[in-house]
């Protein structure tokens, strides 16, 4: 078996599972119900991540200081603060960021500027 492939668009992938979850942005199927409030998602991880607002549980630790968040991601941002890494970098200018978000707003300015 080479993968499985989605019924609505080129994606692939090796796992059955993989391609089951991403069909779902195309069918708004959300089967994954928060106990706690209306919040429901397509995908088992997400409610995993959600859930932990509601009981504040936060697994995941900065390595240089006392911060934690319910999420990985944000953890990964926030040590970015430490190190002084800065993936996200501008195309145009000097400029590089933290985060993607802020690139990308960075980006625009330039647009607006070239019209």
């Amino acid at each position: 078996q080479d993968g499985y492939k989605c019924r609505f668009c080129s994606f692939t992938a090796r796992q059955r599972g993989n391609v089951i979850s991403h069909e779902r942005r195309h069918t708004g199927e959300r089967p994954y119900q928060c106990r706690f409030c209306p919040y429901a998602t397509a995908q088992q991880g997400s409610l995993n991540s959600h859930e932990r607002i509601h009981t504040g549980e936060k697994p995941y630790k900065c390595r240089w200081c006392s911060y934690a968040s319910p999420r990985k991601e944000t953890v990964k941002i926030h040590e970015r603060k430490h190190t002084g890494e800065k993936p996200y970098k501008c195309s145009v200018c000097t400029y590089a960021t933290t985060q993607r978000w802020n690139l990308k707003l960075h980006e625009r300015r330039h647009l607006r500027e070239s019209t």
